[in-house]
C-alpha cells in the first residue's frame, strides 16, 4: 500500500473482507491509514462507511475523525474554504491538526473563526485549542484588511 498513490476497488474490497474474517487491528489500522494519507476517494470512503455500518468493525470514532479530515483536505485541495458547519465537526470530533492546517491554508470561512474561543485552565489539549484559536484571529484579521 506504501508504494501505491491510490488504493483501487478490488484492493479496498480485498482488505474490507480480510477484516471481516480476521477483525485484527492492524488491519483497520491499515484502513485507518489510508483515510489519513488520502489515498482513498470519496466513493471508496462511503464503501467503508457503509461496511462500518453493516458490521460496527471500525472504530466509529477515529473513523469519523479521519474520514472528516479526508473531506476536508480534499475540499482544500479544490480551492474551497470549509464553512461553519464543517468546522464545527471538525471541532466536535477534536480533529485539530486539520483545522490547523485548514486555518494556515486559509481554506475556512470567514463566518466559522467565530467558533474558535480561549480553552480554560486546565482544559484538555488546551494548547491545541489555543493555537487554534490564536490562528483563527490571524486569518480574521487578514480577511478584515483585504476588505478595507
Amino acid at each position: 500500500m506504501d508504494e501505491k498513490e491510490s488504493l483501487d476497488g478490488h484492493l479496498l474490497s480485498e482488505i474490507l473482507n480480510k477484516y471481516k474474517e480476521k477483525r485484527l487491528l492492524a488491519i483497520e489500522s491499515v484502513i485507518i491509514t489510508a483515510i489519513k494519507e488520502d489515498k482513498v476517494s470519496i466513493t471508496q470512503l462511503g464503501t467503508i462507511r457503509e461496511f462500518f455500518n453493516n458490521h460496527g468493525l471500525l472504530s466509529e470514532k477515529v473513523f469519523s475523525k479521519e474520514s472528516l479530515s479526508l473531506q476536508a483536505r480534499l475540499k482544500s485541495k479544490n480551492g474551497q474554504k470549509l464553512n461553519r458547519t464543517e468546522v464545527e465537526k471538525l471541532y466536535a470530533r477534536e480533529a485539530y491538526r486539520t483545522l490547523q492546517f485548514m486555518l494556515q491554508d486559509e481554506k475556512v470561512d470567514p463566518a466559522a473563526l467565530e467558533i474558535f474561543e480561549r480553552p480554560e485552565a486546565g482544559e484538555k489539549n488546551r494548547k491545541l485549542k489555543a493555537s487554534l484559536l490564536e490562528e483563527a484571529q490571524k486569518l480574521l484579521q487578514k480577511y478584515r484588511s483585504d476588505e478595507s
